[in-house]
């Protein structure tokens, strides 16, 4: 009994150093994030994005009037934005915005406005052909539509308003393209079914199986896409998301304490991406906009973060030979849920423009995104009181339980 006991307080105690020194990196890291914020801070480019270019053009058009407000986006763009912050994902919700309240022709010239800017961006043509459909304008909406298709010829939602529009489809999609929408709509659908089936069930784990493979597909499908149309950050979400349903599907399906080749490789993943991510924000930090690849530089570091912390796990499992008891759960439902919101992310967030208006503008959209984090952490919280209760309940058992792997 001893000797057990012994065992596993020394188990614990390397699993505590293990942890230490996730915990470390990760310091180390955000550390190095907050030190270039702050050394970046002094520069003229970073003061001059303190102040968003949408925020003084909506102030100049709630006082002035939209006119005054186009006028103004023009002048500051003529002398390079002087002082101010010029985003186009600004702008467009902006626009946006106007398009919500029924002012269809302010949302125009909002969205004109990001056209002129944004010359080679599909989404600003997409937007205002949108716009131009809302005041009735049919010709000049299928035109900036079939302009957005000419920058992006995967642009589904130009392809889907050609065809309200014109009663033809503008090009077909990919086989591809299919095969990636077919597994982001099952995976959507059955991992918010999975989340609310009681954990463990038969529906629960026919549902799991189901989000695992159309999850799987989907981010294969969207990694392969990107890396076609040179959308770095695209490759970068979907390899994650692999990676967070195929671990946490091992996970669940193989017997506690047993590892594998598969684990090996696949920790080579998220030490990867991890490492690209922590670049990439950096990067994005000392960049004019604030962004890299259209992503923020916080988003970049959050997604490290996480990345480096799933790979902390992975190390922590492959030393102790496995995972085991509660482990295992909380090791298959973090990861379970941490893919679905890089899923739902890539749907209501990342692509707006195909849900109605009164979704966009009661931030249900934000809301679906979220739920999946909110449903993990509910869950882990319940597992954790859980195992508490036990423990009281069992004093002999050291190291029983785990948060998560």
């Amino acid at each position: 009994m001893i000797e057990t006991l012994s065992q596993r307080l020394t188990h614990a105690a390397r699993s505590s150093m293990i942890i230490a020194a996730a915990l470390l990196g990760l310091a180390i890291m955000v550390g190095l994030g907050i030190f270039v914020a702050t050394t970046s801070a002094s520069r003229p480019s970073t003061d001059q994005r303190s102040v968003r270019l949408a925020d003084v053009i909506s102030q100049t058009i709630n006082s002035k009037g939209i006119d005054a407000g186009v006028a103004q986006y023009r002048s500051l763009r003529e002398r390079g934005f002087p002082g101010l912050s010029e985003n186009f994902s600004d702008t467009n919700k902006l626009g946006y915005r106007f398009l919500g309240k029924g002012e269809n022709q302010a949302a125009i010239q909002i969205f004109q406005l990001n056209v002129e800017t944004h010359p080679k961006s599909s989404h600003a043509y997409d937007s205002l052909g949108e716009a131009y459909a809302a005041a009735g304008n049919k010709e000049l909406s299928i035109e900036n539509y079939r302009k957005a298709l000419a920058l992006n010829p995967e642009n589904t939602n130009s392809k889907a308003a050609l065809l309200r529009l014109t009663g033809r489809p503008a090009t077909p999609y990919s086989p591809l393209l299919w095969f990636h929408i077919a597994g982001g709509t099952v995976g959507l659908l059955s991992g918010f079914l999975a989340l609310v089936l009681r954990k463990g069930s038969r529906r629960h784990r026919l549902v799991g199986k189901v989000f695992a493979v159309s999850t799987m597909c989907m981010g294969g499908a969207a990694a392969w896409l990107a890396f076609m149309k040179s959308q770095p950050s695209n490759v970068l979400g979907g390899t994650l998301t692999i990676y967070f349903v195929a671990t946490a599907w091992v996970t669940i399906k193989r017997r506690a304490g047993e590892t594998g080749k598969f684990d090996w490789i696949a920790l080579l993943v998220p030490l990867a991406v991890g490492a690209v991510m922590v670049t990439n924000g950096i990067q994005a930090i000392n960049s004019p906009t604030g962004a890299k690849y259209g992503v923020p530089a916080g988003m970049h570091f959050f997604l490290g973060a996480i990345a480096l912390s799933a790979a902390a796990g992975d190390v922590r499992m492959l030393l102790r030979g496995g995972v085991f008891g509660t482990q295992r759960i909380t090791r298959h439902l973090w990861r379970m849920c941490f893919g679905l919101w890089i899923a739902a992310g890539s749907v209501f967030l990342a692509r707006q423009q195909l849900f109605p208006a009164f979704l966009r503008n009661t931030g249900a959209l934000y809301f679906l995104t979220a739920l999946p984090l909110v449903m993990m952490i509910f869950w882990l919280a319940r597992i954790r009181f859980t195992n508490a209760n036990k423990a009281k309940s069992m004093p002999g058992r050291v190291g029983a339980y785990s948060v998560r792997a």
